[in-house]
């Protein structure tokens, strides 16, 4: 495998770079923050950057007094692909031996020729805005500034007042709210952002610059349904302003999960739902979570290849190395191989680690590596597109679902996280997640019998959620830890979909209560939820 490595290297030496700035990197910061979620996201290439000891990516949202907690420390955007030949990379790493960040994405869009901006600090910016102020604004209220700035030129999606794709004329282009134009809003707020890798030098990777641009929307939905509450989607719309075409071009986000704590982690890859996930490798977190639960992200296109890295050894260091992990090689570009850690001399070959399902403990997961289970440690993993072409002037366009669920242990977790990604990717499919406008979300059709108590725990009322496919007969029964009833539902068309119990904070004194649903001809399904004060 040294044969292909070293002619990369001698094709570096002989092609053409773009053309790099002196951009200073972006420091500009905004927080999603209308769901279950807390997201803050930066206009450097970096996602959910810890803030004096506050985390960037916070699910569920606290009630007062709660501590913040959060499955996932850090990620970042990875681009890599070929020009000429010659390997080129844009990556950032956030961790590890990397005290802080050094970018190799910065603010503001490119022009002819991939030539930067002469002041990158002009689009430093992150414009954010909700369907809430929206509304205020069309019942007569005063637009906000990042409305009335909605930098329709840079990227930002918007529509005109038939509800059209609006198409900017020149880069310094705004909505015309009096016209009726309006941002494109997804979900429940959306931030808009514009990088580029043509800045400044990349320090990280040593690679000459791909010559792209990168506008960025990241949207949350406010939901009824919590697998929509607890989701962050990132649509990263990637061009190239180079004159030439790049080759064998991968995007990919870099993640360091930190599930709470971050010393006991495991994670996998389920190919078939192209989700990269993190979860417990045992039953306890001391973190705060009352459950260990779980969280990945989903790659909403399609096939995607992942993996795992180990902090102590595998950190990317060229260019080559960063563009094999975004291959789904091995740092070194030796293949993965199936069992083990991934490394060794037999085994199928593979571009991505740990498919096996760890519910059942199947090979080849963390679970079961086939020689007995891995050690569980602080991991690192990462997401990719599978292998593009973009021709100068061509766009691609990137959709990723950061995903969170939690149940009744570290591994029904993980089925509530696959459910999860089902429902997210059932309404993309539908083009519902993305939405021309404002929309209440619903969950897709219930195809199984669900139920949930949220929040958990709990300072104050408790929603009990059954979901049931069809109209039955059903019973809900609610018992403290004694095993005394101390509230029952029983009727006998209960109906499909999703029904909310709230059960009063008056009624609940501290403690563990088990929620029990007993359905005709299916069973029963039990939950426990927790009462504090």
């Amino acid at each position: 495998m040294l044969r292909p490595l070293a002619l990369s290297l001698v094709l570096a030496a002989t092609a053409s770079a773009q053309t790099t700035g002196t951009c200073a990197p972006g420091t500009a910061t905004a927080v999603l923050d209308a769901s279950d979620v807390r997201a803050r996201l930066s206009t450097d290439g970096m996602l959910f950057k810890p803030q004096d000891r506050d985390p960037g990516y916070v699910v569920p949202q606290p009630t007062a007094g709660q501590r913040a907690l959060s499955p996932l420390y850090v990620a970042s955007l990875w681009i890599g692909g070929r020009v000429d030949g010659e390997v080129r990379v844009a990556g950032t790493l956030f961790g590890g031996d990397a005290e802080e960040p050094v970018t190799e994405f910065w603010p503001g869009p490119l022009g002819p020729d991939a030539t930067p901006p002469a002041s990158c600090a002009d689009y430093d910016r992150i414009w954010l805005v909700t369907a809430e102020e929206l509304a205020r604004y069309e019942r007569g209220s005063p637009p906000t500034l990042d409305l009335v700035e909605w930098p329709v030129g840079l990227g930002a999606p918007a529509v005109d007042a038939q509800g059209q794709p609006l198409r900017p004329g020149s880069r310094d282009q705004t909505l015309d709210l009096e016209a009726g134009e309006r941002p494109r809003l997804y979900g429940s707020q959306a931030a808009f952002w514009i990088m580029n890798d043509a800045g400044g030098p990349h320090r990280t990777t040593g690679s000459a610059p791909l010559g792209v641009e990168v506008a960025a929307t990241a949207f949350v939905i406010a939901s009824d349904a919590l697998a929509l509450d607890q989701t962050t989607v990132l649509r990263y719309v990637v061009t190239n302003r180079s004159a030439r075409p790049i080759e064998r071009m991968h995007l990919g986000q870099f993640l360091d999960f930190d599930l709470g704590e971050a010393g006991d982690d495991f994670v996998g890859v389920d190919t078939v739902r192209s989700l990269t996930y993190v979860y417990n490798a045992d039953e306890v977190e001391d973190s705060g979570y009352p459950v260990p639960p779980a969280a990945g992200v989903d790659l909403l296109q399609g096939q995607a290849a992942g993996g795992r890295l180990w902090k102590c050894c595998a950190i990317p260091r060229t260019a080559a190395e960063f563009d094999n992990l975004l291959r789904g090689l091995q740092r070194s570009g030796e293949p993965i191989r199936e069992g083990g850690n991934g490394d060794g001399s037999d085994g199928r070959i593979l571009t991505f680690m740990f498919p096996g399902d760890p519910v059942t403990g199947a090979f080849w997961s963390m679970e079961n590596t086939g020689t007995g289970r891995s050690v569980a440690g602080d991991q690192y993993a990462w997401v990719s597109t599978p292998e593009f072409r973009l021709a100068p002037g061509e766009q691609r366009t990137v959709d990723l679902a950061y995903v969170f669920a939690q149940g009744d242990d570290r591994l029904d977790s993980v089925r509530r996280l696959r459910a999860a990604s089902d429902q997210i990717q059932a309404l993309y499919d539908q083009g519902a997640l993305v939405a021309l406008r404002p929309v209440a979300l619903s969950p897709p059709p219930v195809t199984e019998i669900d139920l949930l108590a949220t929040p958990n725990p709990s300072e104050g009322d408790v929603t009990v959620r059954v979901r049931l496919p069809e109209q039955t007969a059903a019973r809900l029964g609610i018992y403290d830890a004694l095993g005394r009833e101390i509230g029952v539902i029983n009727r006998a068309d209960w109906p499909a979909g999703e029904t909310p119990i709230v059960l009063p904070r008056a009624r609940l004194a501290a403690g563990t209560y088990v929620a029990r649903l007993e359905v005709r001809g299916q069973g029963a399904t039990v939950r426990s939820f927790t009462v504090i004060r």
